[in-house]
Formats: structure tokens, C-alpha cells, sequence
């Protein structure tokens, strides 16, 4: 039985994390009763509302668009998508073109107008503040660990221990709308920085000349929008990656995710760490922990395998668990072919990954029943329809099919996801 909920004070929420005159303080205002809100309260004020845009209430109405026939303002069921559709419908026709639909989309994007687009990413993150509070189940659930500081960022949540000053995770989701919606004028920044909300956060000079990389734990390919992507550079995002760890194993990794996601048309929750293990996997020694810094300094220690947990709901079919555990060295293969190899030779389930980890990565499963069986799982074996579209995806996942999904891989994204915005899928940011 679900635990009872017990809705959260909203004041108290803008005040902890400086939503005051944002679109959070908003929603959570117009999702209040009494002072007080829910997630599922959340869920239901975006259900309805014309003016907060999220990702994926942007796609359900664009998916109706660009299919040939120009689709009637008065055809979309709900009362939210014909106001939206009656927004987008510039020219008063009754009908919406794809051509009108673009410029709707780059309107809701542009900052000050009369509609506010929300990445799917930034109102997960908000829904697990909240939940936090309230007692519902929430995929980002994130468990605080002695030692270790939680950090609640716009567009991910971060667990960071304070002595080895490295992220033991950093969770977030991603959303197929999500990188549909990802305006073309996102560009990454390359500005490393020390995260102003953490006294213990590292400094990018602490990595220079180390020999190691700044290793994104979430990936500034997956920023929804630029403000994501500036958040990505935090030093709290970081941990010491080899450079062939960090350029080509690991980024094949995080390609593959993010177009596994795109080929479902569905949705990911992804957890990133670092590992201190021996040969045996026991936990390393504080003695034999390697350490980088500035001046000499011993700073930030080196994990020696990172991890990465992913559920994912496709837009058809069950939810699919992936897990990898992936050495940090610096002699790792460098042609696809090879890391592809490597990277089969890492997964692992999430079981495995909390065992290593000493954490309870996902426990919002508990609350559904399916925390055992998704946990133990290695994750099903996914091929794609059209592999050419997904070649980092394709080298990791080249056989059988995705359970339950009737007609392929592409097909749930190619119902929800029509061309009227081709450039977007394949683009590289």
C-alpha cells in the first residue's frame, strides 16, 4: 500500500530553492490548495494549462501536424490542445499548418512571450522537490547518504561526497520531446566553474595538468535548453575521467542512450557515478585512493569505474532497465567496433550497481511492486528498424527486439514525432 501523501507547503518550497518570480513559483501556485500542493497536483494543472508548455505537451499536439492535411483546430480533443492549437492557428483559418506550428514553438521558446515553454527535464526535477515532501513515489527520488550533500539543481539532482568532492550521482531525465524541442541556438559553453551552492565544490584548475578530463556526469549533449547546458558545466557535474574514458567509451555510452530515447519515443531516467573499486570489486582503501589538485594539493579523488543506470519507458511497451560499470583507465579501446565490445562487456543489472555503490538508486520502484524484477534484470536486447539513424545506439544494442513493442523501434517515435521539425532529430549539437 502506497504510503499517504501529505501536500507540500508551497511557500516553503520557493523559498528553499529560489523559485520566486519563475515558472516554478507559477505552477506550484496554480497548482495549489490551500497553500499546499502535490505531484499529482502539478501533473494535473500542466494537463490543462495553455500557458506552461512542457516538451511533451508540445509534441502531443505536434503530432498531429505536418502529416499532409493541415489538422482542424476543433479536432484535437482536449480543451488545452485546441487552445493550444487556436494560438498556433496565426492566421485564423481554423486549421494549423507545420509552417505555423514552427513559429508557434519558436515564439513559446523566446523568453517574455504569452507562452512559456518547460522542458520535460526541468518539471522532473521540480515534481521530485515536491515529492520529496509529499511522500510520492517519484523515479528521481534521490536517497541523502552520510557523508554526502544533495544538491537540487533546475535540471538535475546531484549527491555530492564532501570529502572526496566528486558526485556519488547525478540524476535526470530525458525525454524523446525533450531533444525534439531542444532549440537549434543551444550551444555548448565549454565554461567550467566551481557551483556557487557548494562550499566543497572543486575548481576547474583542479584538473589541470592532472592527466584527466572534466567527465560530465550528465551530459552537456542532453541540456534541453541553454540553461541546462550552462548548468552541465558545474564542477559538481564533474568527476576525473581518463580521455579515452571520457571521449570515447563513455560518450558512445551517452550517445546511445540519448538515441535509444529518441527511437522509442519515450522517456529515461538516468543515474551517473563514480565507483572506488579493487580488482576484486571490494571497496578501495582510503590509502590506495588516487587523488588530483591544484599546487600538489590532494582535491578530488579519481573513482575507478564509473556507472551508469538507466530506466527507460518507451512510448510502447514496458519499462526496460540498462545498467553499465565501466573502468576508468587510460589504455580503453578507441574505434567503435572495440568500445562497442567493451561496453556489451560492462552491462550489468541495477542490482549489481547498488551493491557496488552502497545506495538505493531507485527507491520510487518500491513503491510499485517492480523494484526486484527491474533491478535484477540485465535489460532486454534492442535492435532498431532503421539502425542508420542510430549507429552509436545500434553498436551496443544489435539484436532482437524490444519487448512489447509491436512494430518496431522507431515506430512508437514516428507516431508521436512526425517530420513537420526534420532537422531536429539528427542535427549534432
Amino acid at each position: 500500500m502506497a504510503p499517504p501523501v501529505t501536500p507540500a507547503d508551497v511557500a516553503a518550497i520557493v523559498s528553499l530553492y529560489g523559485f520566486g518570480g519563475q515558472w516554478q513559483e507559477r505552477l506550484l501556485t496554480a497548482a495549489a490548495r490551500e497553500g499546499k500542493v502535490s505531484v499529482a497536483a502539478i501533473e494535473q494543472t500542466l494537463a490543462g494549462s495553455d500557458e506552461l508548455l512542457t516538451s511533451d505537451a508540445l509534441a502531443e499536439v505536434g503530432a498531429h501536424i505536418g502529416h499532409g492535411s493541415d489538422p482542424r483546430v476543433d479536432s484535437f480533443e482536449s480543451a488545452r490542445d485546441r487552445a493550444i492549437a487556436r494560438d498556433a492557428d496565426s492566421d485564423a483559418s481554423g486549421t494549423v499548418s507545420a509552417a505555423e506550428w514552427r513559429a508557434f514553438v519558436a515564439g513559446a521558446q523566446r523568453p517574455g512571450g504569452s507562452r512559456t515553454w518547460v522542458p520535460d527535464q526541468a518539471v522532473a526535477v521540480l515534481e521530485a522537490l515536491v515529492a520529496a515532501r509529499t511522500g510520492e513515489a517519484h523515479p528521481l527520488e534521490v536517497a541523502a547518504r552520510d557523508g554526502s550533500t544533495l544538491l537540487a539543481k533546475r535540471y538535475e539532482l546531484a549527491l555530492e561526497d564532501d570529502a572526496k568532492r566528486v558526485p556519488d550521482l547525478v540524476a535526470y531525465q530525458l525525454t524523446a520531446a525533450d531533444i525534439l524541442l531542444t532549440p537549434v541556438a543551444v550551444h555548448r559553453t565549454n565554461d567550467f566553474r566551481a557551483d556557487p551552492a557548494y562550499v566543497n565544490s572543486p575548481s576547474a584548475s583542479d584538473y589541470t595538468r592532472s592527466g584527466f578530463d572534466r567527465g560530465h556526469q550528465r551530459p552537456a549533449e542532453d541540456s534541453a535548453d541553454q540553461a541546462a547546458m550552462e548548468e552541465s558545466f558545474l564542477m559538481t557535474n564533474m568527476a576525473p575521467q581518463t580521455p579515452k574514458l571520457n571521449e570515447q567509451s563513455w560518450r558512445l555510452l551517452e550517445q546511445s542512450v540519448s538515441e535509444l530515447v529518441r527511437a522509442t519515443g519515450g522517456s529515461a531516467t538516468v543515474i551517473t557515478g563514480g565507483l572506488f573499486l579493487d580488482a576484486q570489486g571490494k571497496p578501495l582503501p582510503p590509502g590506495a585512493v588516487q587523488w588530483i589538485g591544484s599546487d600538489g594539493k590532494k582535491t578530488v579523488a579519481v573513482p575507478t569505474h564509473f556507472f551508469k543506470v538507466v530506466l527507460l519507458k518507451p512510448a510502447d511497451g514496458p519499462i526496460i532497465p540498462l545498467a553499465y560499470v565501466v573502468p576508468n583507465q587510460k589504455d580503453l579501446p578507441m574505434n567503435n567496433a572495440a568500445m562497442a565490445v567493451l561496453l556489451r562487456g560492462c552491462r550489468t543489472s541495477i542490482d549489481r550497481v547498488e551493491e557496488l555503490s552502497g545506495m538505493n538508486l531507485y527507491p520510487a520502484l518500491g513503491e510499485a511492486g517492480t523494484q526486484g524484477a527491474l533491478e535484477a534484470a540485465a535489460g532486454a536486447e534492442v535492435s532498431f528498424a532503421h539502425p542508420e539513424l542510430y549507429k552509436a545506439a545500434a553498436l551496443l544494442w544489435p539484436q532482437a527486439h524490444v519487448t512489447g513493442q509491436a512494430a518496431g523501434a522507431t515506430a512508437a517515435r514516428d507516431r508521436r514525432f512526425p517530420a513537420f521539425i526534420p532537422s531536429l532529430w539528427d542535427r549534432t549539437r
